[in-house]
């Protein structure tokens, strides 16, 4: 229950509190929001708070209290999906398919939440914009606080010259950003970008205070001490570039760049850390650029910090990001960052003092940086300083966690005088009519849906276990899932033309990579699992 103790007067007598971390996304998996989650978790805990988690288990089949209970969301798709679609009928017949997948996925993972015993937290602090959007709807007796990532309509705007999306879809993505940012007690981001990115969606400005995020700096310093290297010898220097084989990432631009320092006969060698629905393609393009014998695939790594002590040099080329945390760890190692000055990275980076930056998409500027740290080792050497002194000053996790206190602390209060002003859901279930009434009611057109086929081929000694596929838009949310027949088929219908990832999970464990369906056509997707 909410302790009154300590509330009022000093900040640094807050009582221990007892706090649920909501989180759509999977946990534990690579990326920075997992990696805030743990820290966040364990230095609230080190604090004397007790902190539990809510969150999808890796396989996606189930939604579980960490070390407690779990549910089956298969069980709970049955129960709700007729429903859902009826009330969709009935009340929004001119939604496209994508919004009622989406808006399925969601009701799910709403109702999964309502199966969990929630009245014994003093508050809640949600990760994304599902969990951010739910919980004000099922919780009407604590406060919510949420920390945004990113900004999905930002991502969505960059992504708009390889998926389509209509009229509709867009305004339902801004929407449903806007209300997640507007319905907690008050909002938590990284960098003053994300920030003024929630306000030109309407947010007012005091709803969202800007906390960097922290690294335990000395833990993270022993980590580079005693790594173990990848090559007895290094050869040639070294780019690693730890980064999501998605489009967004860049990556190509990168292969440009690379397949002209090689032609110059440059000496390097690039570590690609990181796995996606591009990998395949990435492949077959450094094959076709003749880099593939300077280029090293090392899949998902949680040893970052072991990879950055061999490396001399860090490479983002992303289109897209908003604080990311690999960019924090390379500075606290003192590996130079080549990277783009795009959403809240030029906070994180001084050009030339810290790292260099340059445009978006521009393989001319990756090019000149990367020859430019090859071959003057003094401007290596005062960006490696530097980076070093400025990830102590600035990123520091106890400060990251004071902050937060405070904004647990400030939230507790006004929920106290003012508590929320929109309509708490009921036992029963309902749809949210307050997003789906912002979506324009176009008429429904025709829409050419085909369907995505494939087959999982399994060895001998892995046949009888049982495997299921998921299909994910761009955001990675789950759109469909379903599991094959005995003979590993599996078929997704009415996929109306679009990107799509789609990822086969055996248990709690990914089996394959992901893949993009492109177009109007029906794809085959084979996956083998030894």
């Amino acid at each position: 229950m909410m302790t009154n103790s300590g509330i009022k007067g000093n900040k640094k007598n807050l009582s221990p509190l007892k706090i649920l971390l909501v989180t759509y996304s999977a946990y534990p998996r690579i990326g920075g929001r997992s990696t805030y989650i743990t820290l966040l978790k364990k230095k609230l805990e080190e604090q004397g708070h007790t902190v539990d988690l809510l969150a999808h288990k890796p396989g996606l089949n189930e939604i579980y209290l960490m070390g407690q209970k779990s549910v089956d969301k298969e069980e709970i798709r049955l129960e709700i999906e007729q429903k859902v679609r009826h009330l969709h009928q009935e009340h929004y017949p001119h939604l496209s398919p994508w919004i009622r997948w989406r808006e399925l996925e969601r009701y799910i993972f709403e109702e999964a939440l309502m199966r969990f015993d929630l009245s014994d937290y003093d508050l809640v602090h949600t990760q994304d914009i599902f969990s951010s959007l739910i919980c004000p709807r099922i919780i009407s007796n604590k406060p919510i606080i949420a920390s945004f990532h990113n900004c999905k309509v930002e991502e969505w705007k960059v992504n708009q010259g390889r998926e389509t999306k209509s009229e509709q879809e867009l305004e339902y993505i801004a929407s449903e950003e806007y209300l997640s940012v507007l319905r907690p007690q008050k909002v938590i981001v990284p960098s003053r970008w994300l920030k003024n990115a929630f306000v030109k969606l309407g947010v007012p400005e005091t709803q969202c205070t800007v906390i960097p995020y922290g690294l335990e700096i000395e833990a993270y310093n022993q980590k580079l001490e005693n790594h173990v290297p990848h090559f007895k010898e290094k050869q040639k220097p070294i780019i690693l570039v730890p980064a999501r084989m998605v489009p967004i990432k860049g990556h190509t631009f990168l292969f440009q760049a690379l397949e002209r320092l090689k032609e110059e006969d440059e000496p390097f060698e690039c570590w690609l850390a990181g796995n996606g629905v591009l990998e395949e393609h990435l492949r077959q393009e450094a094959q076709e650029r003749q880099i593939d014998d300077r280029i090293h695939f090392l899949g998902g790594r949680h040893d970052i910090p072991t990879l950055l002590a061999e490396a001399d040099m860090m490479v983002l080329p992303t289109l897209h990001d908003t604080f990311p945390f690999v960019v924090m760890e390379a500075q606290a190692a003192g590996v130079p960052v080549i990277s783009t000055a795009v959403g809240g990275v030029v906070e994180m980076i001084a050009h030339g003092k810290t790292g260099l930056l340059g445009p978006p998409g521009d393989a001319h500027f990756l090019y000149q940086a990367i020859k430019s740290l090859i071959h003057d080792p003094k401007l290596r050497h005062e960006i490696s300083i530097n980076s070093r002194h400025h990830a102590e000053r600035c990123w520091n996790v106890s400060l990251m966690i004071e902050k937060t206190v405070d904004v647990y602390q400030q939230s507790m209060e006004s929920w106290r005088e003012e508590p929320p002003k929109y309509r708490i859901r009921g036992a029963t279930f309902d749809l949210d009519h307050e997003l789906l009434e912002r979506i324009p009611r176009l008429p429904p057109g025709d829409v050419y849906t085909g369907k995505i086929v494939g087959k999982i081929e399994r060895s001998s000694h892995q046949e009888g276990r049982e495997t299921v596929v998921h299909l994910m838009d761009i955001s990675w949310i789950t759109l469909q899932s379903t599991r094959p027949d005995r003979e590993g088929y599996f078929t997704f219908e009415n996929v109306p033309p679009g990107r799509y990832a789609l990822m086969a999970v055996d248990g709690d464990q990914k089996i394959s990579g992901h893949t993009v369906v492109y177009k109007d056509q029906v794809s085959i997707w084979n996956v083998r699992i030894d």
